[in-house]
């Protein structure tokens, strides 16, 4: 059926991305989910957090279809940690770079520890491209604000100017 071919086109897209990690022929980022109890989500990126969480954020429906329980709080730390943290069953995910997530599958597979490494994956063209037009729209909404904060200001100005003149003219008659 088609969830039957959709998991298997899953698997393959994996299996080979897999090797190309490991043959560090694919750069970029991706995702490994570990069915564990643990709720976080492990990041080990240091830049562009708002695009990469964006990313995240939109996997959260297929990483639930990996595991029994929803991952809701993300942390960032390095990649050291993060493996300690899957080996203690605290990180329910890492998010990483190609080149983290070649010495993870690495580790993960000298410990025997069970994973999924999942098929999305986002170059790094998509990463900037997306913190640009995230910033763009922070740069656009700080600049709405700005003018709607002017505006009210020039409002108030306005009116507290009418106001006297209205007093000057009461004074007058």
């Amino acid at each position: 059926n088609d969830l039957d071919a959709a998991i298997l086109k899953d698997d393959l897209i994996s299996d080979n991305l897999k090797s190309d990690i490991l043959d560090e022929v694919r750069a970029g980022y991706g995702y490994i989910v570990f069915d564990n109890n643990s709720n976080v989500g492990c990041l080990t990126v240091a830049e562009n957090l708002d695009a990469h969480n964006y990313f995240i954020q939109e996997t959260s429906e297929r990483v639930l279809l990996s595991r029994k329980s929803l991952i809701n709080t993300y942390e960032n730390m390095s990649l050291e940690n993060a493996f300690k943290q899957v080996q203690r069953e605290r990180c329910g995910m890492i998010y990483s770079s190609a080149q983290h997530l070649q010495k993870l599958i690495k580790g993960l597979d000298n410990a025997k520890t069970s994973y999924n490494l999942a098929p999305e994956w986002y170059s790094s063209k998509d990463i900037r491209n997306k913190q640009e037009e995230l910033d763009n729209d922070e740069k656009t909404n700080s600049q709405d604000k700005l003018l709607k904060q002017r505006e009210y200001e020039e409002q108030k100005e306005l009116e507290a100017l009418a106001n006297e003149q209205a007093r000057a003219e009461a004074q007058a008659i």
